[in-house]
C-alpha cells in the first residue's frame, strides 16, 4: 500500500518492534526521515523510517542517532486476494508499520494525556466515550470541541443497567467490609457474584441500603432493589478442537469446523440429501469381564465435588482389588479410611455419592475455607493431604552427619504425601530417593557435610501419594522403598489430572490395566484404554 510522508509528520508506531527503546505498538512519534530504494519501474519502496518519539517512558539514546530517534524497519506480510473468477492468490505485502496520526479515536486515546485536546464528539455514541475525549485534557484552556453534540448522553442520567450495576457493586462493597471485620455469616457466600448478592439479600432482606450509598443510587423498602436469581451455572470446560491426521485431512468433512458444546445433542432433521458416510473408530475389545466392573462417582454440579471424586474412585478401586492389604493397613489409617472401610462394603450406585457427601463433610467441618461447600473448587493437594494424615507413622525427617554421628534435627511426619517440585528429566523413583537421602549444608559440630534422611523405624509406609509441581518428571510404573530389614515394592494404582478447572484420573490394577475416569463425561462407568503399554500420555 502507500505511505505518503513528510518530515514532521506524526505518525503513530503500529507494531512491537522493540519494547526496550519504546518502539511499541500504539506510541506516537514525528518523522524525521528515511531510506528508501528504487524499484524497477522507478518508484520508490521504503526500507526505514526514522522517527523522534514523542515523551518516551525513558530516555532512548542510540548510537550514531540523535536522543528519542529510533529506526522503524518494513515488516513482511501475507495477504490472500480473491479474484473475480473466485481463485484466491497469496502475495506478500512490506510495509513500515506507522500510520499518520492526526487524529485517533476514543480507544486508542485511553491513557494520554493532551496539553492541547481537539474533539469531536458529534459521534461519540456513550457518555463512556464523551468522558474518555473530554479526559485526555490537562486543562479546560486547551479544550477544543469541533462541532455540537447531544448534550442528552451526558445529561440525561443513568441508564437502568447502569443503576443496577452500580447498586450491586455498593452491596459487594458491604459484603467485602463485613467479611474483614468478621460480622458476616457464614451463610451469606457463594462462588458467584449473583449467588452472593442473593444470600445477602436474604439476609438483610431487599430494602435494607448499606451505609455511604449515594442519593442517586439510593433504594428503599418502599422501592425496594429486586431480589437477584441465584443462578445454577454451567460446569465450565475449554473445548478444544480434534487433531486430524494428514490422512483424515484428504478425506471430506461430513460436518462443518464447529466444536459441539459438551452435554448437546443433535436436533433430529429430516433431509432430502444424501449424508456422506463416516468411517467409526471400532472400540477396543474388553477381554476380561470384570474389566467392565469398575464403578466410579458421578460428579456434582450443585456442589462441586470433581477433587472428591478423583480421590475417592481410585481409593475404592484399591479397596475392591487390594482388600487385604487395605483392612490390614489402610483401613484404620485415620477416622476418613474408617469411615470409608465400613460404609463400601455392599455399597453401589447413588450410595458411592452419599458416602463420599459423608466424608466431604468431616472434611468441611475441620477447615470450611479449605474445603468448601457450593460451586467453588477444592485443592487435590490439600485434599491429599488431609486425607493421608496420620498419626503413628514412625517416618522421620533427620539431618545426619556421618562424620560426627550427630543428628541436628528430627521431626515426625504425619502424612504420606510427597512434594516433587524438580524441574530435571528425571523419573519419580530417582526424585523420591533425592527426597529420602540429600545434602542440605555443613555440620555445625565438625564442618563436614550432612544429609536430610527420610527415616522408616518400625515399617514401610502402606502407600504413597505423589504430588508434582510440573510434568518433567517420568511417571514411574513401580517404585521400591527400603528400610534397614525390608524392601518393599509401590505399583502405581492411580493419577489424577488437573486442567480447565476440572479433576480427572487414571485407574491402573496390577495386571497394568487402566481405565479412563472423569465424574462428567466417564460417570458410574469408567473407560478402559487397555494396558500401562497403550496409554502413551
Amino acid at each position: 500500500g502507500r505511505l505518503s510522508l513528510c518530515r514532521g509528520m506524526p505518525v503513530m508506531i503500529k507494531f512491537n518492534e522493540a519494547t526496550e527503546c519504546c518502539v511499541t505498538n500504539g506510541a506516537e512519534a514525528i518523522v524525521v526521515g528515511w531510506t528508501a530504494k528504487s524499484l524497477r519501474d522507478n518508484k520508490q519502496t521504503l526500507d526505514t523510517v526514522f522517527v523522534r518519539l514523542v515523551n518516551p517512558p525513558n530516555p532512548i539514546q542510540l548510537h550514531g542517532l540523535p536522543e528519542n530517534v529510533v529506526p522503524v524497519s518494513k515488516l513482511e506480510n501475507d495477504v490472500t486476494c480473491t479474484m473475480p473468477n473466485n481463485k484466491n492468490i497469496s502475495i506478500k505485502r512490506q510495509q513500515v508499520p506507522i500510520v499518520p496520526n492526526f487524529g485517533m479515536t476514543d480507544y486508542c486515546s485511553q491513557g494520554r494525556t493532551r496539553p492541547m485536546n481537539v474533539v469531536d464528539l458529534q459521534n461519540c455514541r456513550t457518555h463512556q466515550s464523551m468522558y474518555t475525549c473530554l479526559s485526555r485534557s490537562a486543562s479546560i484552556d486547551g479544550t477544543v470541541i469541533l462541532q455540537g453534540f447531544d448534550p442528552k448522553k451526558i445529561q440525561a442520567g443513568l441508564t437502568g443497567h447502569l443503576r443496577q450495576e452500580f447498586r450491586e457493586l455498593e452491596i459487594l462493597d458491604d459484603i467485602t467490609q463485613l467479611a474483614y471485620m468478621k460480622k458476616l455469616p457464614d451463610y451469606v457466600n457463594g462462588s458467584t457474584r449473583n449467588k452472593i448478592i442473593n444470600s445477602y439479600q436474604i439476609w438483610k432482606g431487599t430494602g435494607h441500603v448499606p451505609k455511604n450509598v449515594p442519593l442517586k443510587l439510593k433504594w428503599s423498602k418502599s422501592n425496594p432493589l429486586p431480589l437477584l436469581d441465584a443462578t445454577t451455572d454451567t460446569h465450565w470446560q475449554i473445548l478444544k478442537a480434534s487433531s486430524r491426521s494428514s490422512k483424515d485431512k484428504q478425506q471430506p468433512l461430513h460436518t462443518t469446523d464447529f466444536t459441539k458444546a459438551k452435554g448437546s445433542s443433535e436436533l433430529h432433521v429430516v433431509s432430502t440429501l444424501p449424508g456422506l458416510g463416516v468411517k467409526r473408530k471400532k472400540a477396543q475389545q474388553v477381554k476380561d469381564h470384570n474389566m467392565k466392573k469398575q464403578k466410579s462417582l458421578i460428579w456434582q454440579q450443585e456442589n462441586f465435588s470433581c477433587a472428591y471424586d478423583s480421590a475417592f474412585t481410585i481409593m475404592y478401586h484399591m479397596f475392591r482389588t487390594e482388600n487385604q492389604h487395605w483392612q490390614t493397613y489402610i483401613a484404620n489409617l485415620n477416622a476418613y479410611t474408617k469411615l470409608l472401610t465400613s460404609a463400601w462394603p455392599g455399597s453401589s450406585g447413588t450410595e458411592l455419592e452419599t458416602i463420599r457427601d459423608q466424608v466431604r463433610q468431616m472434611f468441611h467441618k475441620k477447615n470450611p475455607t479449605m474445603f468448601p461447600n457450593g460451586q467453588t473448587g477444592t485443592s487435590i493437594a490439600d485434599l491429599c493431604m488431609e486425607l493421608f494424615t496420620c498419626n503413628g507413622l514412625n517416618i522421620f525427617h533427620e539431618d545426619f552427619c556421618q562424620s560426627c554421628n550427630r543428628i541436628s534435627y528430627s521431626k515426625e511426619m504425619t502424612n504420606l504425601l510427597f512434594l516433587i517440585t524438580s524441574h530435571s528429566k528425571s523419573t519419580i523413583q530417582q526424585e523420591l530417593t533425592n527426597i529420602f537421602d540429600r545434602q542440605i549444608g555443613s555440620c555445625q559440630t565438625c564442618g563436614q557435610k550432612k544429609r536430610r534422611l527420610v527415616k522408616f523405624r518400625d515399617h514401610l509406609p502402606p502407600l504413597i501419594a505423589i504430588e508434582l509441581i510440573n510434568q518433567a518428571p517420568e511417571i514411574s510404573k513401580e517404585i521400591t522403598l527400603s528400610d534397614n530389614r525390608n524392601t518393599s515394592v509401590y505399583k502405581i494404582k492411580g493419577i489424577i489430572y488437573s486442567g480447565d478447572f476440572h479433576f480427572t484420573a487414571r485407574i491402573m490394577d496390577n495386571r497394568s490395566n487402566v481405565w479412563y475416569y472423569d465424574g462428567v463425561t466417564t460417570k458410574r462407568e469408567p473407560l478402559y484404554e487397555g494396558t500401562l503399554a497403550d496409554v502413551q500420555n
